[in-house]
């Protein structure tokens, strides 16, 4: 086996999708038609949808070197593959992982031509975002729609540098770790822009939460908590588990804690936000900063309103001034075998007969006492 393909077989066996890429002929000369003309050389996919032609066929794959031309393969990142990649390209974002106190971590780490990379386990609980950049930190995830993908070893960097294993880190040699805690606070609540002197939403769980701060400290940890429910929001008893965890946090760690009335009501805006963002198609990523930004973030022209995404929710402003601000939504039908009256499960809200007509979302809610 040939230095260049000497890994496929670990990848393979890995379950790693791989993608063929466009190799280096030589320093700056990429193999596509474009040569030295290239802006990426040695980096983009060979062919259009790559991401539908993606194999961990080690046969098919060595196949791709017969030829003799130069070849440089990409791992797809996200669910598929089951990895991300965290990239220090500049001497801002290496600078930032030493502030972090982040350190060497034993996962298969690589060279490339500007800075080392970090494989890290993919997990259904990371934002849906493809790429982000905080403190100069890449962070490749491949979650949000858009695949996307890394060069690895042995591929050929297009200053004519190898991409190389770290010894002792090649995934031959250690298993890949799971994503610092602090990388993905940083995920969840920076923008991108260095807001890093912010609380991660996560800490209302460890830390005392001071009067001044309750209020809002709470609302997005209800918003992160409300995203992570995903397509099962819309069940009682997540709705129950969310709204006990909100109490829970209120209880423990506000200090003093805030009135019951107003943690329902934190709870219903958290919820009510994150099923009209979904409904809107936006991004939980972009929904989350704009949560923690407290600003609009996102406007929209659609069916003649002017949707704007802010920390109470995607708000629905007319285009005609003086008409109502606020239409309703629809709810869908379902196909729930009917429960006969009297029957229905102590405690939840009684639903209305026109409950598939224009109305109002309603909550399914239970007290719960602790």
């Amino acid at each position: 086996m040939t230095t260049s393909t000497q890994f496929i077989s670990t990848y393979c066996d890995l379950g790693w999708r791989l993608v063929r890429l466009y190799g280096v002929r030589e320093q700056g000369v990429c193999t596509c038609y474009k040569n030295s003309d290239c802006a990426t050389p040695g980096k983009h996919p060979v062919g259009d949808a790559w991401e539908t032609r993606t194999t961990n066929d080690e046969e098919q794959i060595l196949s791709w070197f017969e030829s003799g031309e130069p070849v440089n393969i990409g791992v797809l990142l996200g669910p598929r593959s089951g990895i991300i990649d965290i990239e220090l390209d500049s001497p801002e974002a290496k600078a930032a992982w030493e502030s972090l106190g982040l350190g060497e971590i034993w996962t298969p780490t690589y060279s490339a031509g500007r800075g080392p990379h970090r494989l890290f386990k993919w997990d259904e609980n990371l934002p849906a975002v493809t790429v982000k950049k905080p403190m100069g930190i890449e962070m490749r995830i491949g979650n949000g729609g858009t695949a996307v993908q890394s060069v690895i070893p042995s591929s050929t960097h297009h200053t004519g540098v190898p991409y190389q294993w770290v010894p002792g880190l090649s995934p031959d040699e250690v298993e890949i770790a799971t994503l610092p805690d602090r990388l993905r606070e940083m995920l969840w609540n920076e923008s991108g822009d260095d807001r890093t002197n912010r609380k991660a939403t996560r800490l209302a769980i460890h830390e005392k939460i001071p009067d001044g701060e309750r209020n809002e400290t709470v609302h997005r940890f209800a918003v992160r908590e409300a995203f992570r429910c995903g397509a099962n929001l819309e069940d009682p008893q997540e709705q129950q588990d969310l709204l006990g965890k909100i109490r829970a946090i209120n209880l423990v760690n506000c200090k003093p804690p805030l009135a019951d009335s107003e943690v329902l009501n934190l709870y219903r805006s958290a919820v009510q936000y994150v099923r009209k963002t979904q409904a809107a198609e936006i991004s939980p990523a972009q929904a989350v900063a704009a949560s923690d930004a407290g600003k609009p973030s996102v406007h929209v022209d659609q069916n003649d309103y002017v949707r704007t995404l802010t920390v109470e929710g995607l708000s629905y402003g007319p285009l005609v001034p003086g008409s109502d601000s606020t239409p309703e939504f629809r709810l869908p039908r379902t196909n729930a075998p009917h429960r006969p009256e009297g029957t229905r499960r102590p405690g939840h809200m009684e639903v209305p007969a026109n409950c598939g007509q224009t109305a109002p979302r309603k909550f399914l809610v239970r007290p719960i006492s602790f």
